[in-house]
């Protein structure tokens, strides 16, 4: 069961309750609104089955803990479920504070949902989180560290306050591209990052340069090319990182392109 409507002994007040319902957690009509026919997706499932089983409890004295429970529809019109991983509102209980830090703790490590579920378990066996709540949970997450910009913002933002508030003045010059040449909102393809302090060993050493491309770096299985200098000394030096989206000519157009704009620097 799960806790319904709620009738407040002052509007103002959201914390001081004169009655409340209490209904099954299957109490309601399905969200699905529009016909099978017409839909683009696939119709999610519902556990919804306008079960009417429904009590209420009601402060007898508002001066006095004294409550009356009264059972208004007792019957369920559905088959009972035993297993608590199938209720939502038991799930509810074991999604406590400490759950929520692991989720955020792996996800920033980069640990799986999967692997997060079987420490869980590991834990405690009889922890009824099912791999949907930890998914649902991650995205939670993801969307509060966004501070409400888009992910390709967020990015940017990220690297324009981690890389150029170096204490020894180096700044770092980025550019990139999008998929379609969308501004806003498209998917981002390319990404040019160079640093004002490595920008200067090559306007010195321009002559020799290695280029390499890596693959498996990481989850979006994007190419990452790096260009190595070499000084008069045949000593190396990094000088850029460009991730591309392939390794076509109009690919590698924006790794010439953005190296030119560093020997203009």
């Amino acid at each position: 069961m799960v806790g319904g409507r709620a009738k407040y002994r002052v509007k103002s007040q959201k914390d001081t309750i004169r009655k409340k319902w209490i209904t099954c957690d299957r109490f309601g009509k399905s969200r699905i609104r529009i016909a099978s026919d017409d839909r683009k997706r696939q119709n999610r499932g519902t556990t919804k089955t306008e079960c009417r089983m429904q009590c209420v409890v009601t402060q007898q004295e508002d001066d006095r803990d004294i409550w009356h429970f009264e059972v208004l529809q007792d019957a369920h019109n559905h088959e009972h479920t035993h297993n608590p991983s199938a209720s939502a509102s038991t799930r509810a209980l074991d999604k406590t504070e400490d759950f929520k830090k692991l989720v955020k703790d792996h996800q920033k490590a980069g640990i799986p949902a999967k692997s997060t579920y079987n420490a869980l378990k590991l834990n405690n066996p009889e922890n009824s989180v099912i791999m949907r709540d930890i998914t649902n949970e991650r995205a939670r997450a993801k969307f509060a560290d966004l501070d409400g910009n888009t992910p390709i913002t967020a990015f940017f933002k990220g690297l324009d306050s981690k890389f150029n508030n170096q204490p020894d003045g180096d700044e770092f010059f980025f550019r990139y591209r999008t998929k379609n040449s969308i501004e806003t909102g498209g998917p981002l393809t390319h990404l040019f990052i160079a640093s004002s302090f490595h920008t200067y060993f090559l306007i010195k050493n321009p002559e020799v340069l290695t280029i390499d491309a890596t693959y498996k770096t990481n989850r979006f299985r994007i190419p990452l090319v790096n260009i190595i200098g070499m000084t008069g000394m045949n000593r190396n030096f990094y000088t850029t990182s460009i991730f591309l989206a392939g390794e076509k000519e109009e690919d590698y157009d924006m790794v010439f392109s953005g190296l030119k704009m560093l020997y203009d620097f």
